[in-house]
């Protein structure tokens, strides 16, 4: 549910802006620790608008926090590999990997954890 929201909102954001100038503001912000803070600030007011939507869904709120903290750091890589590529690679397909990518080490993490108990 989160995922499909941030994917559907990285769509929307990547048609409105040039690859090159959301490299030029990731540098401005980077040089500046108030630019940081307030970028910082932005995040957290879109995890918090995803646990306020998961928690109206019935989801409980330790899960929902979770889900919309992984949720947001999934976008985070993505819009990042985004921009690495010159967006030739498409949002979506960097969507989809960086989530594939934390889904296969999460699925590889619990197993060898559940083998170290046995």
């Amino acid at each position: 549910m989160a995922l499909h929201a941030l994917r559907t909102v990285s769509e929307l954001i990547v048609e409105r802006v040039e690859p090159a100038d959301s490299r030029d503001r990731r540098r401005v912000i980077a040089s500046s620790p108030e630019l940081q803070e307030r970028e910082r600030t932005k995040l957290a007011a879109c995890t918090a608008a995803l646990v306020d939507g998961l928690r109206e869904r019935g989801i409980a709120e330790d899960t929902a926090r979770l889900v919309a903290h992984v949720s947001v750091a999934v976008f985070e890589a993505a819009f990042t590999r985004w921009l690495g590529v010159d967006g030739t690679a498409g949002i979506t397909r960097c969507f989809d990997d960086a989530v594939d990518e934390i889904a296969t080490q999460f699925a590889h993490d619990h197993v060898a954890r559940t083998r170290e108990t046995r």
